[in-house]
């Protein structure tokens, strides 16, 4: 068993007093657990929020398609746009997730302290609630750095964190990994990541396999730690580039390539099942951002091609970071 899994089982047991019968994340005999996929959509350019939406609107329509289910966290500009927006377009974003969309939290709080980030999160909690009828569960962005990240998110009713990078590794408490597989990176990342521009590699850089299985957690000084108990599910990330850059394989300015990143995508479902080692929670998740804004052709020939080739090595099941909470 692989030695990270192996730790949430003995957590489970240690919290319950039962070890489990069978390892929990083997498939039967002879056939392979599907691979679930949690592609996030990060709406964060929003000096535009007309056009931001034109963009979702893109992206949702050729999804449902294709049958792949997308979250779309939402920043805190195209919050308080969509609080307000007319009724008719509330209507629209209520139809999304009922073709199994969901709508989460971008919520950009690095360098707040945690009284800051209750706050922060709260308003965006309100704005969200106006906006689709109901409270949101998810969040990305949510590091804060030094303070205590984990307690804003549960105060504010939030139970899926995704996307944590090496940044959010300066909150841990080093002497909690002492000794560990993965002292020498916290102690990296506590002496260097002070900003998200700074350490935006996923997290743990280390450990493929626990970026491919959620965890959860209830204190920002241990997070990388699974906590059976925890209020907050985890969701890592594998890939570490935005969708348009999967054909070059690094950030930046990347060119729309629809085939080579559709590609690139499929390769890297490959990559977390093999990660994954057979577990039935293993999960890919990667983050593409609209700061480049892709055009409608583009998002329709990317999910066809991906829709058309993501289970050539084995199954696969699109859900949403919402679908992913313990």
């Amino acid at each position: 068993m692989n030695p990270f899994i192996a730790s949430i089982a003995s957590l489970a047991a240690a919290a319950t007093g039962v070890v489990p019968a069978a390892p929990i994340e083997a498939a039967a005999e002879g056939t392979a657990a599907p691979v679930r996929i949690a592609l996030e959509i990060h709406v964060e350019n929003s000096i535009d929020p007309p056009a931001e939406m034109r963009t979702v609107a893109d992206m949702a329509r050729a999804a449902t398609r294709h049958g792949i289910d997308l979250t779309f966290s939402l920043d805190e500009t195209m919050l308080r746009y969509l609080a307000t927006a007319p009724a008719a377009l509330k209507l629209q974003l209520a139809r999304w997730e009922a073709n199994g969309h969901s709508f989460g939290l971008h919520a950009g709080m690095d360098g707040l302290s945690t009284v800051a980030a209750e706050a922060h999160l709260a308003a965006m909690v309100a704005d969200f609630t106006a906006a689709f009828r109901h409270a949101p569960t998810t969040v990305s962005g949510a590091c804060t750095g030094d303070s205590d990240w984990i307690s804003p998110v549960i105060d504010n009713g939030l139970t899926v964190v995704a996307g944590t990078i090496t940044y959010c590794e300066h909150s841990l408490d080093p002497t909690a990994y002492a000794g560990s597989a993965l002292e020498a990176e916290v102690l990296r990342s506590q002496a260097r990541c002070t900003s998200p521009g700074r350490c935006h590699d996923p997290a743990p850089a280390s450990d493929d396999t626990q970026r491919v299985i959620p965890w959860t957690t209830s204190d920002a000084a241990t997070w990388l730690t699974p906590d059976a108990g925890g209020a907050v599910t985890i969701v890592s990330t594998l890939g570490s580039t935005s969708m348009e850059c999967g054909s070059e394989g690094r950030a930046g300015s990347c060119a729309f390539d629809a085939t080579g990143d559709a590609a690139a995508f499929v390769s890297l479902t490959g990559e977390a099942r093999m990660a994954g080692g057979g577990s039935s929670a293993t999960t890919l998740h990667m983050a593409w951002s609209t700061n480049n804004r892709p055009e409608r052709a583009y998002v329709e020939e990317l999910f066809t091609a991906i829709a058309g080739s993501i289970s050539a090595a084995g199954p696969v099941e699109w859900t949403t970071l919402a679908g992913l909470a313990a």
